[in-house]
């Protein structure tokens, strides 16, 4: 599988897998918690469930008061349902499968459809649903057709509500300038088959307006290839380290959360006005 810059300007791979051939590829993956090799791990440290538990804060920063329903696209382990859950929203969750979820918030399972994500999509507008706050935390880079997903999306949200759009920021001018540093191999962020499509800042904010949505706050999570230009923590010339700098990617994120959710998304927001951050996060209306 190659990458090819399309015609919106985003990196795609070709030839990409078809339906089946990802639906057995995910099944394997995520299904049959007991066999399937899937990244849900079996515990955290407190630390890290701090840091898991930013995201949705972060979310209900942006979110307005009367905002009550939730619906979260690919829920994965049902930390952000969990978190609105106990704001008081209603909260509604789609993936793939309910591992996660069961091992970590089993009182939500029955909140959450199982199955192919377009079609539970499409299921949801056909019920002419919506919902005030709408998250899709790194999925769209996964799916065939990113462009028809969000356009999808677009529908579900209800007037006056917000939408979280999450993804890698994979396509960017500092993994450019590790390559050139020899710091990391060309192409180092490919992951397939579970990424078929890889953005940046400005790819991303594209597709979400040409899905109908309004941009109106982008932020950067933490920056964690910074690590890379220091060859004592560099995880990709050497995989040991990549803990490490996991720790203290959460570590960092846990201080300033600490401090005040507020120097946590003013941190966030400045990483986006310059295009930096792991992951790309749009706010939309």
């Amino acid at each position: 599988m190659e990458l090819k810059r399309n015609a919106f300007g985003y990196l795609e791979v070709l030839p990409k897998p078809s339906k089946d051939e990802l639906a057995a590829y995910y099944n394997a993956k995520y299904f049959n918690n007991d066999a399937a090799d899937n990244p849900y791990s079996a515990s955290y440290s407190d630390e890290e469930i701090l840091h898991k538990e930013i995201d949705a804060a972060e979310c209900a920063y942006f979110a307005r008061a009367e905002h009550k329903r939730l619906l979260d696209i690919g829920c994965g382990e049902g930390f952000v349902m969990s978190a609105f859950s106990k704001r008081g929203f209603s909260v509604r969750g789609l993936d793939f499968t309910t591992d996660g979820v069961r091992h970590f918030f089993p009182e939500l399972v029955d909140e959450v459809a199982v199955g192919d994500l377009y079609e539970l999509i499409e299921e949801e507008v056909a019920s002419q649903r919506q919902y005030d706050v709408v998250t899709c935390n790194n999925v769209l880079e996964h799916v065939r057709d990113p462009e028809r997903m969000a356009s999808l999306m677009r529908g579900l949200l209800a007037p006056g509500g917000i939408a979280r759009l999450q993804v890698p920021n994979d396509d960017t001018y500092m993994n450019r300038d590790i390559v050139r540093r020899g710091l990391a191999a060309e192409e180092f962020f490919k992951a397939t088959p579970d990424h078929l499509s890889y953005f940046n800042f400005d790819t991303f904010q594209a597709l979400a307006r040409r899905s109908g949505f309004n941009v109106d706050a982008v932020l950067g999570s933490f920056p964690i290839g910074f690590f890379l230009y220091n060859t004592d923590c560099n995880y990709r010339l050497d995989r040991s380290k990549g803990k490490k700098c996991h720790y203290a990617r959460v570590a960092i994120d846990g201080m300033l959360y600490r401090e005040s959710l507020e120097k946590l998304v003013g941190f966030r927001q400045g990483c986006g006005a310059v295009g930096l951050g792991n992951d790309v996060t749009l706010y939309c209306s």
